[in-house]
């Protein structure tokens, strides 16, 4: 600790040893008092050093109770910092979990539309290929009857050509 006179001096006693050398400076130097005189103004010393002691002992408990409430200030800052700071991580882990939730649920609906969406695009194409074989098979039946249909007409025109032609043949031999 830093005393008034700028040294570092935690007991006090320097303090002490300095008042004390004056008064006895004092004392051999003094032409004989008497010693009533003396012994009140070794009383009036012994009660200043006294007061000065306990008021530099207050001094310095003074000063540990700045120091401790300063440090004590400062714990309290840095609790509410770190607090403080914990509170931010646990909102942004919990900002970045719901991000995640909402993503993946975003994705879920997407693979099912997805999903949904190749399922009716097969559905569609089923339908198409079976309206496809439908078509061809109409079409291959109506082409297999009209060239049935055709047949029969050309052999019935080749016979009625025939006919004609055996009759053309009989009355133009006759």
């Amino acid at each position: 600790m830093t005393v008034p006179n700028g040294q570092n001096d935690t007991s006090g006693k320097r303090v002490q040893r300095q008042i004390v050398k004056p008064a006895a400076q004092a004392e051999e130097q003094a032409p004989g008092p008497s010693t009533e005189v003396q012994g009140q103004a070794v009383k009036s010393l012994d009660e200043l050093l006294s007061r000065t002691e306990s008021a530099y002992a207050a001094y310095l408990e003074a000063q540990k109770r700045v120091f401790t409430a300063y440090r004590e200030a400062e714990l309290g800052v840095e609790t509410d910092y770190k607090e403080v700071e914990q509170k931010a991580n646990s909102a942004r882990d919990e900002a970045m979990q719901e991000a995640l939730r909402q993503r993946e649920a975003a994705e879920q609906r997407s693979e099912a539309a997805y999903r949904k969406a190749v399922d009716e695009a097969k559905q569609v194409y089923t339908q198409a290929m079976e309206h496809v074989k439908k078509t061809y098979g109409d079409t291959v039946s109506q082409a297999l009857t009209v060239c049935k249909q055709t047949m029969e007409q050309a052999w019935e025109v080749r016979k009625q050509t025939i006919e004609k032609a055996s009759k053309i043949m009989v009355t133009g031999t006759r």
